[in-house]
């Protein structure tokens, strides 16, 4: 049996560890607060106003995030299917998708978007007839946002999607089959249950992530 004094260093390294990461953080904080030739505007901390900001921010923060995380949801289901497919065209615009995506930076994706995708969205409303009410609402900078993190986020959720489904042993797509289910029966009841338990933690991350 062992004895309860087993458990001490772990204590004390977990009180050591404390210690350092209390002197760190205070340690930021006084030279934070003490840079040369710097004065902080505390009025919107006294006067309460801070709650609202953060209120406000954290608000659009989770509107946007959530929005985004639907975006990719639909986007990535739609081109790790494309990922998976037999058919040549189909399966290539996928990967396209997915790399193209993968392979620019977000902030250079959220800049296009908004200074020239919007821009020519607007022109071509505008060259076409669309009312004044409709174009503005176009050029919204929350639905730019939702739209591009969404694209962003979908092109790794995709991937999420196709590895949980090729995860699964093929064996039960042919046992499935010779049972007489249709294929779509087979991806609706067999498939995508299964895959779906293995998706749920990196979707998770992913929304962490996006957030």
């Amino acid at each position: 049996m062992r004895s309860t004094d087993s458990r001490t260093p772990a204590g004390r390294e977990l009180l050591v560890r404390a210690l350092v990461t209390l002197g760190v953080v205070g340690g930021g904080v006084v030279l934070l607060l003490n840079v040369p030739g710097v004065r902080y505007n505390w009025s919107v901390w006294e006067s309460g106003g801070w709650v609202e900001y953060m209120a406000t921010g954290l608000w659009i923060t989770l509107y946007v995030s959530v929005g985004a995380m639907v975006v990719a949801l639909l986007l990535g289901v739609l081109a790790g299917l494309m990922r998976i497919s037999r058919n040549v065209v189909v399966n290539q615009l996928g990967a396209i998708y997915v790399e193209l995506v993968r392979g620019t930076p977000l902030l250079v994706q959220v800049l296009i978007a908004y200074f020239c995708v919007a821009l020519a969205v607007k022109k071509g409303l505008e060259a076409g007839g669309a009312s004044a009410g409709f174009v503005d609402a176009t050029q919204s900078i929350t639905f730019w946002g939702i739209a591009t993190l969404g694209l962003f986020a979908g092109a790794y959720v995709s991937e999420i999607v196709r590895a949980a489904l090729e995860s699964i042993d093929k064996g039960q797509t042919e046992a499935a089959l010779s049972q007489g289910m249709t294929k779509r029966q087979v991806f609706r009841l067999v498939l995508f249950p299964q895959a779906m338990r293995r998706m749920l933690p990196p979707l998770t991350g992913q929304l962490v992530s996006l957030v």
